[in-house]
């Protein structure tokens, strides 16, 4: 079933990279050269979801040893996610924790993978690590490494749920969906891949650190409402961990209430994030230009997140609302 999704307040600019369909093209060839998909048909469908143009949407300035490499490892990440829901992969907590340490040891190890020893995943794993390590820093290395680990926790975290039959609730699901969404990966690449270099000590100010936040959390909800659909068909526990189902549990609402309950939320925490934009540059005038650069790219990536799930991947199926797109206000 197609579900209408309203229009989603997003005032940021559009942006894609020139090279957008050279990105494409090699992680089409990258995932095929690694054996990640097992049919012709599983080709297709990924062919068709656009994951470079996401990639190309979301960094549109990094230049293209980077980028491709990134696009790559979100390929990847896609591919392993999907086959996680389809396989059923993880059948107990031992199972989770085994694939997790792989792929952390793959990483710090800096191990060299191959498919007979090791498998198509982190065969690609270890062959995007060894690109990526040669044109970034080390600080954004163990970065990585450490989302990488996030990522895995707030897997977990559902995973958890789902074995004691427990039902997400809202205020644990806004701390935790940045991370199971891989969100932050994103927001951590505006460092690694878009080069845009901060100290550490900006990172970590608190209305910064909030403005990642959000921006993470938007991509998140963006996501829950362009996915819902699918989701629910797919009938693979995905839909639980969805925002309009949540929304819909604890406020008792229709599910029409619930998909504009989600917009609303989404549309609330763009306000804060615009808001809050304003009172950051509390710098000097070069850091304060970098972190310019680093709160636009902020808006690029979530504004990039909409425009490539409503234009161009056949990923989510939906009926979207685009009238109320450049609108200040509802």
């Amino acid at each position: 079933m197609l579900y209408s999704i309203p229009a989603l307040y997003c005032p940021f600019p559009i942006a894609i990279h020139p090279l957008v369909d050279e990105i494409e093209d090699h992680t089409n060839q990258w995932v095929t050269d690694f054996q990640l998909l097992d049919s012709y048909e599983t080709f297709k469908k990924f062919r068709d979801s656009k994951f470079g143009h996401f990639i190309g949407r979301s960094f549109p300035d990094a230049d293209f040893i980077r980028i491709s490499a990134w696009s790559d490892l979100n390929a990847l990440l896609f591919i392993l996610d999907d086959q996680i829901d389809a396989q059923d992969i993880i059948k107990d907590k031992t199972s989770f924790f085994a694939l997790m340490n792989r792929f952390i040891e793959v990483l710090e190890k800096r191990e060299h993978c191959t498919n007979d020893k090791d498998g198509p995943v982190l065969t690609a794993l270890s062959d995007f690590w060894r690109r990526i390590t040669l044109v970034t820093q080390e600080r954004w290395q163990r970065k990585f490494i450490k989302s990488i680990e996030d990522m895995f926790n707030g897997g977990y975290w559902q995973f958890e749920h789902l074995l004691l039959g427990k039902k997400p609730v809202l205020e644990e699901y806004l701390k935790v969906r940045q991370y199971f969404g891989a969100a932050h990966l994103s927001t951590d690449a505006l460092e690694g891949i878009a080069g845009i270099d901060l100290p550490q000590y900006v990172y970590d100010d608190p209305m910064v650190h909030r403005l990642t936040e959000l921006a993470r959390n938007t991509i998140c909800f963006s996501n829950d409402l362009f996915s819902f659909g699918k989701e629910l068909e797919e009938k693979n526990n995905g839909a639980v961990f969805n925002l309009v189902l949540i929304v819909k549990d604890k406020y008792d609402l229709t599910l029409s209430e619930a998909i504009r309950k989600a917009a609303d939320i989404h549309d609330e925490h763009i306000r804060e994030f615009l808001a809050l934009s304003e009172l950051v540059y509390r710098y000097d005038e070069d850091i304060n230009r970098t972190l310019k650069t680093y709160v636009d790219a902020l808006g690029v990536l979530q504004r990039g997140n909409i425009e490539w799930s409503t234009l161009e991947t056949a990923r989510y199926p939906h009926i979207y609302e685009f009238v109320k797109m450049e609108k200040t206000d509802k």
